[in-house]
């Protein structure tokens, strides 16, 4: 598991964190990772609801790896606070998640 620390441009600060085969996720991390593809979750650490923050979302690497690397992504739009990560924090992201030798 890895983490990386962020603010994105609209000021929330966060922490994506790296879920790799085996490795536990979820609501108390009770759940345990089956697939060969990485999960990246997101977290607003402004809310101290777990470890890292308050959980946002959750996608696998390669979803997040396929898209359009020009733009943002918005991880829950009904939110009050517009839960969103623009294109360069997202692309930062990938690559601190993405380069290790997990």
């Amino acid at each position: 598991m890895s983490t990386f620390a962020f603010t994105a441009e609209n000021g929330i600060p966060f922490v994506a964190r790296r879920v790799d085969k085996g490795e536990n996720y979820g609501r108390d991390e009770r759940i345990a990772h089956q697939e060969d593809d990485p999960l990246i979750e997101f977290y607003d650490t402004r809310h101290p609801h777990t470890k890292y923050g308050q959980f946002v979302s959750r996608y696998y690497l390669s979803t997040l790896q396929k898209r359009d690397q020009n733009q943002g992504l918005c991880l829950d739009g009904g939110n009050a606070d517009v839960w969103s990560i623009d294109s360069g924090s997202l692309s930062t992201v990938l690559k601190e998640l993405s380069a290790s030798n997990h």
